[in-house]
């Protein structure tokens, strides 16, 4: 037999000898390879038949990677189930999104575009009442801490709004009045972040900040009146205006709380109107997240299929093996680094085939790896 002949020269001289017939041709190196694996080359004369002990294992092998396949399977099509649900995400962001550019609602909530010169008057007539009703809370702090009824009487009564001196004089008193206009500034920014909640009780913490707000105007007013009260019993014998008919005590509350107010509604405005620009903008980096989720996904799915086509390959192998005789793997790889050896003992010679000679180390190391050598 050629075989019992190639054997008695060894392989490795017979990939010496073929290496130097091809000069070394990677192509012709992994056709030999392939000629030693099937067994056209080495004698096979000595397989083995599967013992029933052998049988059993291989099928206790097979049936331990059906049921590994069979978990895989399941992550693959859940995950395809979430891949079709995150797709109709997708499309239902896209088409809120062409509803939004349309001006149309979305959800029922009517998503309109930024409007820049709404938000610009917003701004405007905010920061007009900050500035005013900074200058405002300060002066009316100074008056109910700082200015009693001979003051008042001295200077011959109180006015309901500041005057352009007050300032300077509450400083000199306390500075921190400056901070005093912040503690309703507050509650105005309190109120656009309860009315940015879902749940319908944010209208009750509306109410209860809306409630002390206007308890702590109230106290104000009070006490301005009050002083003013008994500075007039200072200066003359006539009977104090009631509480509820003096005009100045109204004009307090309007210009402090009724104010307050409507800054709070500008700000919650602007706030919202600010809102608009973003409308588009996180649905966009909703469905980038989508794609990212589902990109994941895929490549998941992909690993599995490869490790499921993976062992039914070798569950294939294991099959064969029952179904038939076991082929000497051991000889044969055997013989594959001996013909290997031979061969790249020819382009070892010479300095011109270098490039030839890494081409057939990364074909063997193909091989090998393919084969599971």
């Amino acid at each position: 037999m050629a075989s019992e002949n190639v054997q008695k020269v060894k392989l490795r001289d017979f990939g010496f000898i073929r290496s130097g017939n091809t000069n070394g041709d990677h192509k012709v190196l992994e056709a030999e390879l392939n000629s030693i694996y099937q067994g056209k080359i080495i004698d096979e004369s000595e397989e083995e038949v599967i013992s029933d002990r052998e049988q059993e294992n291989y099928r206790t092998k097979i049936n331990n990677l059906k049921s590994d396949n069979e978990i895989d399977l399941q992550k693959i099509a859940a995950s395809e189930d979430i891949i079709s649900r995150k797709k109709e995400d997708k499309e239902r962001i896209q088409n809120d999104i062409d509803k939004i550019r349309l001006g149309e609602q979305v959800n029922n909530t009517s998503h309109e575009t930024f409007s820049p010169l709404k938000f610009g008057v917003n701004l405007f007539f905010l920061l007009a009442l900050s500035v005013y009703l900074f200058l405002f809370y300060v002066a009316t702090t100074f008056k109910v801490f700082y200015v009693n009824a001979e003051s008042v009487a001295d200077e011959g009564g109180v006015s309901a709004l500041p005057s352009p001196n007050e300032l300077s004089e509450a400083l000199s008193y306390n500075p921190l009045l400056l901070f005093a206009p912040f503690i309703f500034f507050g509650f105005g920014y309190a109120i656009h972040e309860l009315l940015e909640k879902k749940s319908n009780v944010k209208y009750l913490y509306v109410t209860l900040v809306l409630l002390v707000t206007f308890f702590l105007d109230f106290l104000m007013a009070y006490k301005i009146h009050d002083n003013t009260t008994q500075a007039l019993l200072m200066l003359t014998d006539e009977q104090p205006i009631p509480l509820f008919s003096d005009t100045t005590f109204y004009i307090i509350m309007v210009m402090g709380f009724v104010v307050y107010v409507i800054w709070s509604i500008l700000l919650f405005s602007l706030m919202s109107e600010w809102k608009k620009r973003d409308a588009i903008g996180k649905r966009v980096d909703m469905i980038n997240e989508l794609e990212k989720i589902i990109e994941k996904l895929r490549i998941d799915i992909n690993e599995l299929n490869n490790i499921v086509t993976k062992r039914n390959g070798v569950i294939r192998n294991f099959e064969e093996i029952m179904n038939g005789v076991r082929r000497p793997v051991e000889r044969i790889s055997l013989a594959i680094h001996e013909f290997h050896t031979g061969w790249m003992g020819f382009l070892a010679g010479s300095d011109s085939l270098l490039e030839q000679k890494n081409k057939c180390e990364q074909v063997f190391e193909d091989f090998k790896k393919n084969k599971e050598l």
